[in-house]
Parts: C-alpha cells; sequence; structure tokens
C-alpha cells in the first residue's frame, strides 16, 4: 500500500543505480548514484575515504573528498565535473 504522495513520480523512466565504495552502501542500502532518464541523482555525500577509513583532518581535505566521490560518481553514470 502506497502513502499519500508516495509511489512513483517519474513513471516509465529507467534507473540505474550507482554504488560507490562506501562500506556503509550495503548495510543501510543506499547507491551513491541514481541515474533517472538523462538526471543522475547524487546522494549526501561524507567524507568516508575507501574501505571506511576516518576522514581526512581539515574542512578543505574533507571537501575535496566528497567532491572526488561525486566526480566518480558521475563518471561511473557516464557524466563528469564541468
Amino acid at each position: 500500500m502506497l502513502l499519500p504522495g508516495s509511489g512513483e513520480t517519474m513513471p516509465g523512466v529507467q534507473r540505474r543505480r550507482v554504488s560507490g565504495h562506501s562500506p556503509y552502501e550495503p548495510v543501510f542500502g543506499f547507491s551513491r548514484a541514481l541515474v533517472a532518464g538523462d538526471r543522475v541523482l547524487v546522494a549526501g555525500t561524507a567524507p568516508v575515504p575507501p574501505g571506511g577509513g576516518p576522514p581526512p583532518a581539515g574542512p578543505y581535505a574533507q571537501a575535496r573528498l566528497c567532491l572526488d566521490l561525486i566526480g566518480e560518481a558521475l563518471s561511473k553514470a557516464g557524466k563528469r565535473v564541468s
């Protein structure tokens, strides 16, 4: 049963999940990004390095890692940061 306001908002649009390397993806069931038609929807991104190690020190390094993770997801989706 669907709740009011939930459900299919883009009927007929093909979707493809784009996985990242976060160890939390299989635990919590999310994907780094979703390709829906001509759109790429990127999930909230935290500075979690490959393998789930501690985040880099400092806000610049953390932001840089987040942008790199987003760029990697876009690349896997066939797009690029421009």
